[in-house]
Formats: structure tokens, sequence, C-alpha cells
């Protein structure tokens, strides 16, 4: 038994880390609603937990005691249901489908849950409406909610979800980015936004020790004058330009045309700088274009750091066509 209420309140103490977790991971559906449900547990433990002390404590005759620690569980009962119930807004994961569709959940029980849906170029607010089933946004939106459990209302909580409208269909990674330096997802890669030399500014894709490889589809064979991408480069916080980036093309996603091998122009030492790699492949037509940047691996030996692995941070990619860009 000992060990049991032990496991519940190392359980219990880790609720406010599993809420943040579950906040933090709501661009992955399947990690968030495992999350909510170990959270959701926790009021069920508790009773579960309570009918075997009184089963284990009337077993030792011990009943003078019974009452006093019984008040205990329903002190920390209490407590669980008197907790924080943030609202979890999970977005698909069709950033480039034109619309994302938009879920929202809470870890604990709620009676209600509203949202509005703010456009964030024009700034036009739409609702509240009574949360009661996945919806769809078809703008880049500010989704603002709150729950409301027994008469309280938390919140509001807010999350901006980008909806992407260009030419891009789809782009796979073969490396994930880190965690840490996440951005905006692949979003980040197209929305037109260019990072600064502040690596956390929330701009760049980092990379640690792995080389960037991305295959973007533009959903159709496109007349291609240029392709580039940027890159950045701050040698004290160990991010590296790449040592050469390539650009090769296909119509069919599996054969590709020989790659155009680019180098960087900043020396290796610059302390803080921004490059675009760019190829020209003389107006080819292609649907789909791989963009390859080779991480050095690990610093090198001038750096104070030799040896440990290198980052590559990447922001934005350029595809001209036709005059246009995407």
């Amino acid at each position: 038994f000992a060990l049991k209420r032990v496991k519940f309140l190392s359980v219990k103490e880790k609720t406010e880390s599993l809420l943040k977790t579950a906040i933090a991971q709501a661009d992955n559906p399947g990690k968030t609603n495992l999350y909510l449900s170990n959270i959701k547990g926790l009021e069920s433990d508790l009773g579960i937990l309570k009918k075997e002390y009184i089963r284990l404590w009337n077993i030792e005759n011990r009943k003078w005691w019974l009452d006093r620690n019984l008040r205990k569980y329903d002190k920390l009962l209490s407590g669980l249901k008197k907790a924080e119930n943030p609202v979890v807004i999970m977005p698909d994961n069709s950033t480039f489908s034109g619309s994302r569709r938009i879920y929202l959940k809470t870890p604990l029980p709620a009676d209600k849950i509203r949202y509005f849906v703010k456009e964030l170029k024009t700034g036009k607010i739409n609702g509240p409406f009574d949360y009661t089933s996945p919806f769809l946004i078809t703008k880049t939106s500010e989704i603002s909610a709150e729950s409301v459990k027994r008469g309280k209302v938390f919140g509001p909580f807010k999350r901006n979800v980008y909806v992407y409208n260009g030419r891009v269909k789809n782009i796979v990674l073969k490396n994930m980015y880190s965690s840490k330096y996440p951005a905006l997802g692949l979003f980040t890669l197209v929305d037109g936004k260019r990072g600064s030399r502040n690596f956390r500014d929330g701009k760049w894709l980092g990379f640690f020790g792995e080389d960037f490889e991305a295959v973007i589809d533009l959903g159709k064979s496109t007349r291609i004058k240029n392709v580039s991408i940027g890159f950045l480069q701050q040698t004290g916080p160990w991010i590296m330009l790449p040592l050469w980036v390539e650009f090769s093309f296909s119509d069919d996603s599996v054969s590709f045309s020989s790659p155009i091998r680019v180098y960087p122009k900043t020396d290796a030492k610059a302390e803080s700088a921004i490059e675009d790699f760019t190829a020209d492949p003389g107006e080819i037509k292609a649907r789909y274009l791989k963009i390859y940047a080779k991480n050095r691996g690990v610093l090198p030996k001038w750096h104070p750091s030799a040896g440990s692995r290198a980052w590559i941070f990447t922001d934005e990619i350029f595809v001209g066509i036709q005059d246009q860009k995407l």
C-alpha cells in the first residue's frame, strides 16, 4: 500500500509538468492525448487508493486514526478538482493544405469550452463559440479558448495557428529539426519571414549534428528559374554554415537530376553571418526539388569547443518562377 501511495504522489507532483508538456506537444496529437489521459487518471487513482486504504486500515483495527487520514485524501481530491484546467489547442499537421483543423481538449473534465477565432491579417474576431467538435480555419488566426468547470472560468489560453496558401504543397524532411529550435515547424521554411542574427528569435529551424535534407513538392511541373535557402552562422553557440548545399530536381520524386553544389562565401571563422545559398538551374521544369545541406559534423580545431557537434540553422526557401517567388 505504501508503495502505491508513493507512486500516486509522484504522479500528482508531475501533473504540472505533464500539463506544460501537453501544451508544448500540441502539434503532436498522439503524444498530447497520452499526456492528457495520464492526467485524467489521477482522480480515478485517488478513489482506488482511498478504498484500499480503508480496507487495509480496518484489517489492522486502527480506526481511531482513520477519519483523520481520510481527510488528507479528501483534501487531495478537492485540490485536484480545483486545479487549473487549461485548454490545449491542437492544430492538425496539414500545414500546406490551405486549411487547418483545430482540436480543443482539457486535462480534466470541463463543463464547457468556449473559443474565439481572430484573423491575424485583418484583426476580425469571430465568436464566442461553444466547442462541440473540431473546426476548420482557412486563414492564419489566433485561437483563444477558455474552459468552464463548476462555474469557474479558466483562461483564456491563446495560440497562433498558421495557414499556408502558397504554391508549395508539401515538404518532407529526412532529419527532424531539434525540439529546442522548432520555430513554426515546416511553415518556417516558406512563411516569407527571415530570421535575424539572434538565433533565439523563433524564426530558425535548428539541426544538431544532422544534415538538412528537404524534398519540396510544388504540386505540378513548374518552370523554375532559381532556388535559394538561407542559413545562419553564430560560431559562439556552435552554429556553423553548412559545408555545402546541393539542389536537385525531379518530376516523380524518385529520379532527381545531378545536384548543383554551392559552397559558402562566408569565412568559417566569422563570428556572425546570414548567407543565402542560390542555384540557377537554367529554367528547368520540375515538380519536386531537393535541397541538401551538409553539416560539418563537429566544430573545427580552432573553435574553443572543438570536437563538439555543430548546429546548422535554416529559415527560408525561395523558388523563383517566372519573376515570382513562393
